[in-house]
């Protein structure tokens, strides 16, 4: 019990900026095993975004709210997976491949085509959070707020079973991450966990969101793997944030348009 409290404070302590203490007793094994917790992680950012929102709504328009959302997602999570969309549109828009594609995009420096994916990200994800807030009615913008950080991070457990981390590269943060595969439980129970929350609070229709998301956002990964026949960490970032975008513009299409 004491490892798996422990791998779950790791693992929030990684995904967001929330204080977690110090944690004492981590075996070597405790960052790998760490990372199969991430939807705990966006639990807890979907909770404090809901927070934001209410005091936001209450007080402002929908675009200064969907505004404040946004900046304090940012803030929570560090923008940990927003600067690996910026290193991973680096590599892309710098036309390389191989070993030069990867050095720019492990380059420290953010580049001008990670700066204008990044602005351009967030000025989308500000767009569409402002529509949502205005079509739909306080307690279903609260649950897709709250669903939100937890569909990227509930989707990201599938990605280690199908796809492998690049052989051209030898070390990486995500590494660890491919090495155990045999962590299918885990996905499991998260994604039917996902999913039974999306049907509770929008019925059939959540349980569609759930897999039209999770079927866009695999396929965003398999695009985005065939760069470098494999994911990096950066390209994670990349997945988690294009994916949770296109969750939100899902539930857009689903709960509004149609």
């Amino acid at each position: 019990m004491v490892d798996l409290l422990n791998n779950i404070r790791l693992s929030i302590s990684f995904f967001t900026r929330l204080p977690v203490g110090n944690i004492k007793g981590l075996k070597e094994d405790a960052f790998e095993k760490s990372i199969w917790y991430a939807p705990i992680s966006g639990i807890l950012i979907g909770l404090f975004s809901c927070l934001i929102f209410l005091l936001g709504n209450y007080f402002f328009p929908a675009l200064i709210t969907s505004l404040l959302v946004v900046v304090g997602y940012v803030v929570l999570t560090g923008a940990l997976h927003i600067d690996g969309l910026g290193d991973f549109c680096d590599g892309v828009l710098s036309q390389k491949s191989g070993d030069d594609f990867i050095k720019v995009m492990h380059d420290s420096r953010t580049g001008t085509g990670g700066i204008v994916a990044i602005v351009l990200f967030l000025f989308i994800l500000t767009a569409i959070l402002q529509e949502l807030i205005i079509g739909l009615n306080l307690p279903a913008m609260l649950f897709v707020i709250w669903l939100w950080p937890v569909a990227g991070r509930s989707y990201l457990l599938l990605l280690p079973l199908i796809f492998s981390y690049p052989e051209k590269i030898k070390e990486g943060t995500a590494k660890s991450f491919f090495k155990d595969r045999k962590k299918f439980g885990y996905t499991l129970f998260f994604l039917l966990l996902f999913s039974l929350a999306a049907m509770i609070l929008f019925g059939s229709t959540g349980l569609i969101i759930a897999i039209v998301s999770g079927c866009l956002f695999l396929f965003t990964a398999y695009l985005i793997s065939r760069k470098l026949d494999g994911l990096t960490g950066d390209m994670l970032g990349a997945i988690l944030e294009i994916g949770q975008l296109l969750f939100l513009l899902t539930c857009y299409v689903l709960l509004i348009i149609i």
